[in-house]
């Protein structure tokens, strides 16, 4: 009987230990900058992508095991630009040219490992993820500031780059002065419930 009582309280601590945290989706997003120079002048195009799900696993000791979060392209909002705007270019941005929400329109980031930063001054953490954008999975790092007490993880990464081509994202303009670089910056935030 006690052997019994040991085993069922060890399974409970470690079913507590292994339960998913959710993440809190209100302000939770990926930001986002393409940039493009207009007749020699840096005109980028920024928006931001909210975070409409998410799950963090823990270790039996407490660490992230992994973060899977889905990216609402659709929810798209664009940021930088007059109301007039905001419309003209979340439809352009939506389109078969670049994000294709029609088709994706959802994106997905899983991370899969955070290890300690070996230069915490900055960020205390280097992050290790799966970024699928248009049906593309590439592999990225990135710095973070990610804190964990007990089942409460806070995120915040720093802006991070990646190559728009690798997903996808051809579209160069016809105009000849209009240059769209293949360099899109990323910013990611988030924290559990």
């Amino acid at each position: 009987m006690k052997k019994a009582y040991i085993l069922f309280l060890f399974l409970s601590i470690l079913g507590f230990a292994q339960r998913p945290a959710k993440v809190n989706t209100s302000g939770a997003s990926l930001k986002f900058w393409m940039h493009q120079i207009f007749q020699g002048i840096p005109s980028p195009m920024e928006g931001s992508l909210p975070i409409k799900s998410g799950k963090i696993e823990f270790t039996t000791g407490g660490k992230v095991k992994q973060i899977d979060l889905k990216v609402a392209i659709r929810n798209m909002e664009v940021t930088g630009v007059g109301a007039e705007e905001q419309k003209t270019m979340g439809d352009r941005l939506k389109s078969f040219d670049y994000f294709y929400a029609k088709k994706f329109p959802y994106a997905e980031i899983k991370i899969k490992s955070i290890i300690p930063s070996k230069t915490p001054d900055s960020y205390n953490s280097i992050v290790a993820a799966d970024l699928i954008l248009r049906g593309k999975r590439k592999t990225i790092t990135f710095p973070a500031n990610v804190t964990i007490n007990k089942e409460r993880v806070t995120f915040h990464s720093d802006v991070f780059r990646i190559n728009r081509q690798q997903y996808g994202i051809f579209y160069r303009s016809s105009r000849r002065d209009v240059i769209i670089k293949d360099e899109m910056d990323l910013k990611l935030d988030f924290e559990s419930l």
